[in-house]
C-alpha cells in the first residue's frame, strides 16, 4: 500500500480517536478541578492553584498533534528506509525491493531491461522499462569519484551522492521517469580532479 494511503488511513483513525482522548480528558480533569475548586473556596487555608480545563484541552490536543506526527514519521521511515531491513518504492511501473543491500526489481509492464556498467570507481547497475529508470551505483573508490551527470535528451542535471553531513552514501540509488521516447539516457562519472568524464554508461 502507499505511503498516501496508509497515511490517509491513519488521519481518518486519528481524528476520531484524538477527539475521544480530549473529551475523557476534559471531563475527568474537569470533575476534580470544580472539587478542587469547591475546596479552595470552603477552606480557609491557601490550596495550590491548578491549571484551567482549557489549557488542559490545549495541553492534550498538542500531546495527541505530537502522536500522530510521530506515528507518521515512524510509517514514512518503515516505507522508505532502505538502510536495513526491507523497503518498496511503489512506482507507477516499477516495484523495487530491498533487503539487506540485495534489490529485487519487478516490471509491472512485463518488459524490464537490466544492464550492468563498471566503470573506473563505481560500478552501476540499471533497471527500466519504457517508462522508468532505477539504478543503484556501487561505489568502488570514493577517491576517485565526487559526482554524476545524467543526460537526457536535451536535459542534464547533476547527481552527488554524498548527505548533508559531507558522507558518502553507498550503495547510492536513482529513479528517473524517462521523459524523452527513444532518446538514449547517459550517465557521466566525474572527479573534482578532472574537468572531463572519466567513465560513462549509455543506454536506451
Amino acid at each position: 500500500m502507499a505511503f498516501s494511503a496508509l497515511f490517509i488511513i491513519l488521519l481518518l483513525v486519528a481524528l476520531p480517536v484524538s477527539l475521544a482522548i480530549t473529551l475523557v480528558v476534559y471531563f475527568i480533569y474537569k470533575f476534580f478541578y470544580n472539587k478542587h475548586l469547591n475546596k479552595a473556596i470552603q477552606s480557609e487555608t491557601k490550596i495550590s492553584k491548578w491549571l484551567s480545563p482549557f489549557v488542559v484541552v490545549l495541553i492534550t490536543v498538542g500531546c495527541c498533534v505530537a502522536l500522530v506526527l510521530g506515528m507518521t514519521y515512524m510509517l514514512y521511515m518503515y516505507q522508505y528506509n532502505t538502510n536495513s531491513g526491507s523497503a518498496t518504492m511503489n512506482q507507477a511501473m516499477l516495484q523495487i525491493n530491498e533487503k539487506n543491500g540485495v534489490y529485487e526489481v519487478k516490471s509491472n509492464t512485463g518488459f524490464l531491461m537490466q544492464k550492468q556498467f563498471d566503470l573506473d570507481g563505481v560500478s552501476i547497475t540499471t533497471y527500466n522499462n519504457e517508462n522508468e529508470l532505477f539504478a543503484v551505483f556501487d561505489i568502488k573508490d570514493s577517491e576517485k569519484v565526487d559526482y554524476f551527470m545524467v543526460y537526457e535528451g536535451d536535459s542534464a542535471k547533476k547527481v552527488e551522492y554524498k548527505d548533508l553531513d559531507d558522507k558518502f552514501l553507498n550503495p547510492f540509488e536513482m529513479y528517473l521517469d524517462i521523459q524523452y521516447e527513444n532518446e538514449p539516457i547517459k550517465i557521466e562519472v566525474y572527479s573534482d580532479d578532472s574537468a572531463d568524464p572519466i567513465g560513462e554508461a549509455v543506454f536506451h
